[in-house]
């Protein structure tokens, strides 16, 4: 199985209470949206409310759910996403907020090689345009990701190897 390592621009053991808003905001959606597609309906708290809460339209929410889709059908490795209630950030979710905070930056050519972390290259060209759009949204919100961290940190690099990670 070919994995690409990359430094991401947040560590695995950061914690909620030191993130922004957006950070929290993306964190909290993309773990409900994994419980929305492994545990009873209705156990946990409909992802999509927290998107209308935050004013994000429907359009923004497809875009969210098609990212994460691709995401989670095509990728190469089984993917780390924390419990809702685990207070630690993990690693997979690290690289997904600086996936949607490089392209809230312009920065696509780093956020393909996060994509290609996890998917194959077809899927990554395919999952660019709802990433790249839903990374606009949040910003038209001003519900910005890491722009700190984002404006100063060089180029991301890839290297590839054999590895793999689990869902939890």
């Amino acid at each position: 199985m070919l994995t690409i390592h990359l430094r991401t621009l947040y560590t695995s053991t950061e914690l909620l209470s030191e993130l922004r808003t957006g950070e929290i905001f993306l964190v909290c959606s993309l773990r409900l949206w994994v419980l929305s597609h492994c545990s009873d309906p209705g156990a946990y708290p409909d992802w999509r409310e927290g998107f209308q809460r935050a004013g994000i339209g429907c359009a923004g929410a497809i875009r969210f759910d098609n990212l994460c889709r691709i995401i989670a059908t095509t990728a190469q490795r089984t993917l780390h996403v924390r419990s809702i209630y685990c207070a630690r950030l993990g690693e997979d979710e690290a690289l997904f907020l600086s996936l949607l905070g490089l392209l809230q930056h312009d920065r696509d050519l780093d956020a393909e090689a996060i994509l290609r972390g996890w998917c194959p290259p077809a899927a990554v060209r395919v999952a660019m345009t709802p990433a790249r759009g839903f990374a606009y949204d949040l910003r038209s919100r001003m519900l910005w990701v890491s722009a700190p961290h984002i404006e100063t940190a060089p180029a991301l690099t890839a290297s590839t190897s054999m590895a793999g990670a689990t869902l939890h």
